[in-house]
């Protein structure tokens, strides 16, 4: 069964960045980053902890903020310019995040 986590972490370096996508990588983790500061992940092969998610980012330096969830997700909502909705939530669809149901739209009067 996947694991999922988000993880929110400030302060990272472009170089602490780059070691951080390489334990991803090392990890064999799916990953999505859209937004500053925070990461979703999806493990499939191996297990891995938010524990030691959490100990590896605490470990590139002392500045560094953060938490690392492990979720159930039971839905998710998203929104974004036109444009690049599609390709914004692209991999929150293909990867094991439940999406909630459109709301239907409202008629006028």
């Amino acid at each position: 069964m996947a694991k999922r986590f988000i993880v929110l972490v400030e302060g990272l370096s472009p170089a602490d960045e780059r070691r951080f996508l390489d334990f991803i990588d090392q990890n064999n983790l799916s990953w999505w980053h859209r937004f500053e500061n925070v990461w979703f992940l999806v493990n499939r092969d191996k297990a891995i902890s938010s524990k030691e998610i959490n100990q590896f980012l605490r470990d590139l330096k002392s500045s560094v903020r953060g938490i690392a969830y492990e979720v159930q997700p039971a839905s998710w909502a998203g929104f974004g310019q036109a444009e690049e909705i599609e390709e914004l939530f692209a991999w929150l669809k293909r990867e094991p995040w439940k999406r909630a149901k459109e709301a239907p739209k409202e008629s006028g009067s």
